[in-house]
């Protein structure tokens, strides 16, 4: 169990590229808490979960970060 919290959910990230849940790769749940236990780090505590532009570019950075990892791995 992660420590962190997801900024973003299966939903916004089958959003964010464009495709419906059942598109994406077995395990994304598991991408998404990565995802956002990097997202957690390099805001080094600069997060305010009451600021709705925080909560938006944490949840942006996440899917970004997801996308990237998915789409290398059906590159490869």
């Amino acid at each position: 169990m992660s420590m962190f919290v997801n900024y973003a959910t299966i939903g916004d990230l089958a959003e964010y590229m464009g495709k419906s849940i059942d598109d994406l790769p077995s395990g994304v749940d598991i991408l998404v808490q990565r995802a956002s236990e990097l997202v957690c780090i390099a805001m080094r505590n600069n997060y305010n979960p009451d600021n709705n532009e925080h909560k938006e570019a944490a949840k942006l950075a996440v899917c970004s970060q997801c996308q990237d990892w998915i789409e290398r791995e059906v590159s490869a």
